[in-house]
């Protein structure tokens, strides 16, 4: 569990190996994410006690303290995670990249910096711990260093759609539209899935209106491609919620073709007032 994505909260809010970090809910866009370290994105079964009357944590201190930190952050208990990793190998870049995991979801963003600093000090390829810096970026605002940090995962770990994913929302947030819609391209190419909106897609409350209505739009046109109907609905939906009412465009939209013949595709359009 230790790298973050931009996922529309960056494919940004943090990127995970597995899935991304939980975030509060926000509105529909995505936002960079943290990614969780391959390695301990499952965690394995312990014999835990069911009795009701039974210490809650009693078989904790069976295990090494990285795997304690880990059930701690499956839990969401993120500072007696921190706690936990802190008693771990401290010369393990990935012991650092969870910790600053661990602050990412505490929304202490300089602590998760300085953390993902240590670790890249130990690891200067650690992939995951480059990406959640950019997430750190993002968060702040910081868009060019953002993206240079994503650019700079990628190089290590180039298969990676989450990353893809994170710096597309980061161009989208400095309105960067083309290089966007390229990052998301790589990332729909390497992982179609990555864009699920019920299965990683989270929320940044932070990007403007005029960035989800983009990151939307897209990825409605991105999905109808791909002859996935359902998500293209699903995202076009959100376009419109966001305040997209373009007629014309719509109609003039090569990518909506086949989806313009849908019932489904004419009740929205009939609900927005568009037909």
């Amino acid at each position: 569990m230790a790298s973050i994505p931009s996922r529309l909260t960056a494919c940004l809010a943090f990127l995970i190996a597995s899935a991304p970090l939980a975030a509060a809910p926000q509105p529909a866009a995505f936002t960079p994410v943290a990614i969780q370290a391959q390695e301990t994105a499952h965690v394995q079964n312990v014999n835990v006690p069911t009795s009701p009357a039974a210490p809650r944590v009693s078989y904790m201190y069976e295990l090494s303290p990285e795997m304690q930190g880990d059930l701690y952050m499956a839990r969401r208990e993120y500072v007696a995670a921190i706690g936990a990793y802190q008693h771990a190998e401290l010369r393990k870049s990935l012991t650092w990249t969870k910790i600053g995991v661990a602050y990412h979801h505490l929304f202490a963003l300089d602590e998760a910096m300085k953390a993902y600093q240590m670790a890249l000090r130990l690891d200067s390829h650690n992939a995951d711990a480059l990406n959640n810096v950019g997430a750190v970026y993002h968060g702040k605002h910081d868009y060019k260093k953002a993206a240079k940090s994503y650019k700079k995962a990628l190089k290590y770990k180039p298969r990676s759609a989450s990353i893809y994913c994170n710096l597309g929302t980061t161009y989208f947030a400095d309105r960067k539209y083309k290089d966007a819609e390229k990052a998301y391209g790589h990332a729909f190419a390497i992982d179609p899935a990555a864009f699920n909106h019920n299965t990683n897609a989270s929320i940044d409350e932070g990007s403007t209106k005029e960035e989800r209505i983009a990151q939307n739009y897209y990825l409605a046109r991105t999905f109808a491609r791909a002859g996935q109907r359902d998500q293209a609905l699903y995202y076009l939906r959100k376009a419109f919620d966001e305040g997209f009412h373009d007629r014309r465009k719509l109609k003039d939209e090569q990518d909506f073709a086949m989806l313009r013949t849908t019932l489904e595709f004419k009740q929205l359009m009939a609900e927005q007032k568009l037909n």
